[in-house]
């Protein structure tokens, strides 16, 4: 069994290539044998992706290109985001160290997303979890936009859904990320965003600042700010030429 020394490190990115994105989400859980990382970044150029079940043949691929949209899948389930002026954040452990963030899927939700929900308080934002437990398993070419759509676990806010997330666990790890729209998303307008609620412009950094503290509440600890080990760079360059910019895997469903 891979050692474990409970520790929680933070990594902010900041603006990334979507298909980077994905690869070192991936890379972090199935290289997570220190605990747990959190990491926060953005997408540049904007991307648009898709759940590892969905049918890419919905999306017009040559068009989301020709406007300057990366189409890229996820590893994690749910329907296709478009990620626009926005901070998505990524929690990813090694199983050993997963209980860390709650023994059940539901527990998991909970305690991410509640910290989540605490961060956007401190900004002036009001919001909670839809609540209902977790919806059973639904086909993504139904609803093909996860912001047109609420689960029992998705946080919404004035009766919208403002933070959609998606979890996987794997004999690696264990990946949740998420996203939180800072500005009003035109693929999906009748969403929620967060300068809206707050009543004034949050900026990325701000907001950052918000759920790293939340999350060393979570953690109980602080985190250990870092960029990604030489290790897991490695392993998500190899991720992005081997998978995430290959159609085989973007364009296979």
């Amino acid at each position: 069994m891979r050692q474990v020394r409970e520790t929680w490190r933070l990594i902010d990115s900041g603006p990334g290539h979507p298909c980077y994105n994905m690869a070192l989400d991936e890379a972090l859980m199935r290289l997570a044998g220190e605990g747990v990382v959190v990491r926060f970044y953005s997408w540049e150029p904007p991307g648009l992706s898709l759940g590892y079940f969905q049918d890419a043949a919905r999306f017009d691929a040559k068009k989301l290109e020709s406007e300057g949209i990366v189409l890229v899948r996820r590893p994690t389930g749910g329907g296709a985001i478009f990620h626009y002026e926005e901070l998505t954040f990524a929690v990813a452990a090694a199983i050993d160290a997963s209980a860390q963030l709650g023994s059940t899927i539901e527990k998991r939700y909970e305690n991410i997303h509640g910290a989540v929900i605490k961060a956007l308080a401190a900004l002036g934002v009001g919001s909670r979890m839809r609540g209902g437990g977790l919806d059973p398993p639904f086909s993504p070419s139904e609803h093909k936009l996860c912001f047109n759509r609420t689960i029992g676990c998705d946080i919404v806010a004035a009766g919208r859904k403002l933070v959609g997330s998606a979890q996987r666990k794997t004999p690696d790890g264990l990946l949740q990320h998420g996203s939180i729209p800072l500005r009003r998303n035109p693929m999906t307008p009748g969403a929620a965003w967060v300068s809206e609620l707050a009543g004034r412009n949050v900026e990325y950094a701000e907001l950052a600042a918000a759920l790293a503290e939340e999350f060393e509440t979570l953690a109980g600890r602080s985190l250990e700010r870092s960029g990604p080990s030489r290790e897991e760079s490695a392993l998500a360059e190899k991720l992005v030429k081997e998978r995430y910019s290959d159609d085989s895997w973007n364009l296979k469903r």
